[in-house]
């Protein structure tokens, strides 16, 4: 289970910044057809990143080889890249649909998602994962990061109750 929960953390980190871009290319509006080719080419790059990060990660554990762990390590600070880009596009695409966007309530429905995503995943993004990159020493223990990203799904609760973000209604 050790070997799970390792790998696990590896591939959140990919689908995780996969997951908002896609939600960052559809709402509030669907996709255009120019936009699937380039989810189908993310989504099979994230497929093959995360096979290939899996089996490194296993076999660095399971045979405690260096080549695997120098392999995990590289593999393992692209995909903190590839979640620093991901969560930059896509707030960039939002802040650009934001611009866009006529009335105040569908203005609103944004900013929350906007407040949710600086308080929650702000912290983490710049005492964790640009450090990481970096290289730089951790001012803050990752756990302790990690909690404030349920201000994402709180936010998003604000909206969907307050604004009936995705038309849901309460």
């Amino acid at each position: 289970i050790g070997y799970l929960i390792r790998i696990s953390h590896s591939v959140s980190y990919i689908f995780g910044g996969l997951f908002f871009l896609h939600f960052s290319l559809i709402f509030p509006t669907v996709y255009s057809s120019k936009q699937k080719p380039f989810l189908k080419f993310l989504y099979g790059f994230a497929i093959i990143f995360s096979i290939l990060i899996s089996l490194s990660l296993y076999f660095s554990m399971k045979d405690l080889d260096n080549k695997y762990l120098n392999i995990y390590s590289l593999l393992w600070d692209f995909a903190q890249l590839f979640l620093l880009i991901s969560l930059t596009f896509s707030t960039i695409i939002l802040v650009t649909k934001y611009k866009k966007l006529s009335t105040k309530q569908e203005k609103s429905k944004l900013e929350w998602l906007f407040w949710g995503l600086a308080s929650g995943a702000g912290p983490f993004i710049i005492l964790w994962i640009i450090p990481s990159i970096f290289g730089l020493h951790f001012p803050v223990n990752e756990e302790i990061l990690l909690a404030f990203l349920i201000l994402v799904p709180a936010s998003f609760s604000i909206a969907v109750i307050k604004y009936q973000l995705f038309n849901i209604e309460v």
